[in-house]
């Protein structure tokens, strides 16, 4: 890779750095049943969480990010998972994200989540 290159990916990775979070484009809650919660990525992993809009001719229907920092989040999303309860997601839409926060399938990133009883 040549100097100018490096300079650029850098200067990208440096540049969303500052903007991550700063532009927020929309946001919103979703009561949902979890379908499925994976760790994924190529080069950077993610959570991707798949939640089924209680669908009956799909398996999910829409997909979330939860930055893997989270640990909360991620605990609560894979325990209504495996017990197949219903939540209530708080996500954002930013303009920017890190790589390791987001999938570019996804909707939304996730911040929050609340069993629904």
């Amino acid at each position: 890779m040549n100097k100018p290159a490096i300079i650029l990916v850098v200067g990208m990775l440096l540049f969303s750095t500052i903007l991550e979070g700063c532009i927020e484009t929309g946001n919103g809650t979703a009561v949902d049943t979890v379908y499925d919660v994976s760790y994924d990525g190529l080069i950077w992993k993610t959570y991707i969480v798949y939640l089924t809009n209680d669908h009956p001719t799909r398996d999910y229907s829409a997909i979330y990010t939860v930055n893997k920092d989270n640990a909360e989040v991620i605990k609560l999303l894979e325990e209504a998972r495996d017990n197949q309860r219903k939540v209530r997601i708080y996500y954002t839409n930013n303009l920017v994200y890190l790589p390791w926060e987001y999938t570019p399938n996804a909707v939304a990133l996730i911040y929050k989540v609340e069993y629904v009883t």
